[in-house]
């Protein structure tokens, strides 16, 4: 993944994938993750527990996360929202698998014990998964070269970027991984940051309700990409988010050159240095009442963007960023258009997580209860 690679074989990554991020070539993107959420919305009214009106957000918002995904990027209806589960979901289970305790044991054999890596012949990930979405990324592609096919999607964009600029070197097999990146990168963290969000939501009502009212003003049928920028409540909610429960609890970095630090702490070149985003985002120091869940915080421009990091910063930060906003945005106004969001008996209160996975995940699942606000 690109957060691996380092030097200049990183630099030229980084460069060759930056200019399909940009805002123009995303904007059209937004009607296809609005055409996500409204049969979503709807399967979470045929979903919920009959009796106790609960739903289990993270399945749900695992669902929505693939579907978006698999419209947006791979251009192609994976069928997420059906009761029995479709390929792509299985798949896609298939690679979330490996962001577990296991991963971490072989990711620290291959760090500290490569030969022993190689003598037992371990492998980072599953290659499975690998070759199923890669092969939906080479079809689609190869289908859309012969009929001349054009869709609003990720793939669309990388293949236009070759076209547009082939002294980048953007081959056909670079746009298939890519394809299969944006998935690995996205579809777990953004469906987990979805569930917390509406955990906070929901327990806080207030919040809730204004987050709603400001949704309602400029929300018809769907939303528009002009329309995000106006939600500022609303991105201060989801960044209080991020800061009260950060999805990656921890930003790595190598260092690239001999520093001493402000506390006379010498770092030699080479060293790796992790930085706890719960110690960052919850220390008092940097933060009144961290513990409080205050969305008001984020109405405020001055916010150190190296003391709150939930996309890292600074060269290397998240290059999916835009696209994970535009995604968190839109899901939050769907559901807050059509649901009301409640503690239920199986809210875990105060919050759980759960201690095998590598990223924050609530202990049991986010239970939640939705009150339709409308037929």
């Amino acid at each position: 993944m690109l957060t691996s690679l380092t030097g200049e074989e990183w630099r030229r990554m980084r460069n060759r994938l930056s200019p399909a991020f940009t805002a123009n070539r995303l904007k059209p993107i937004v009607d296809t993750i609005n055409k996500s959420a409204k049969p979503w919305t709807e399967y979470l009214r045929a979903t919920v527990d009959k009796e106790t009106g609960e739903i289990d957000m993270d399945d749900a918002f695992t669902r929505l996360s693939l579907d978006v995904i698999a419209r947006a990027v791979f251009g192609v209806d994976a069928g997420t929202y059906q009761r029995e589960e479709p390929e792509f979901i299985t798949f896609a289970k298939k690679s979330r698998d490996g962001l577990s305790l296991k991963l971490v044991l072989f990711f620290l054999v291959y760090r500290f014990a490569p030969s022993v890596a190689k003598a037992l012949k371990l492998r980072l990930m599953n290659m499975e998964p690998i070759h199923f979405f890669r092969k939906v990324a080479a079809d689609v592609i190869s289908r859309r070269r012969e009929s001349g096919e054009r869709q609003k999607d990720m793939l669309q964009v990388l293949v236009d970027l070759q076209s547009e600029t082939p002294d980048q070197g953007i081959t056909e097999e670079a746009i298939v991984q890519s394809a299969h990146l944006f998935l690995l990168g996205g579809f777990e963290t953004t469906a987990r940051s979805l569930s917390l969000i509406s955990y906070h939501l929901a327990c806080h009502q207030d919040v809730q309700d204004r987050a709603r009212q400001e949704i309602l003003k400029v929300m018809s049928d769907g939303i528009s990409y002009e329309h995000l920028s106006e939600l500022k409540y609303l991105e201060a909610v989801i960044n209080e988010s991020f800061r009260k429960t950060p999805v990656g609890v921890i930003n790595e970095r190598m260092c690239t050159q001999d520093c001493v630090l402000s506390n006379g702490v010498t770092v030699d070149k080479g060293t790796r240095v992790q930085v706890s985003l719960v110690g960052l985002h919850l220390d008092p120091d940097h933060w009144k009442d961290p513990e409080q869940f205050d969305p008001e915080r984020f109405l405020d421009d001055k916010i150190n963007p190296f003391v709150f990091s939930a996309f890292g910063a600074g060269p290397r930060n998240c290059i999916g960023q835009r696209f994970a906003w535009m995604e968190l945005k839109v899901t939050i106004c769907h559901l807050l258009k059509e649901f009301t969001l409640e503690p239920g008996p199986r809210t875990k209160i105060p919050l759980e997580f759960e201690p095998s996975q590598m990223i924050t995940t609530i202990k049991g699942g986010t239970w939640l209860r939705l009150i339709p606000r409308s037929s």
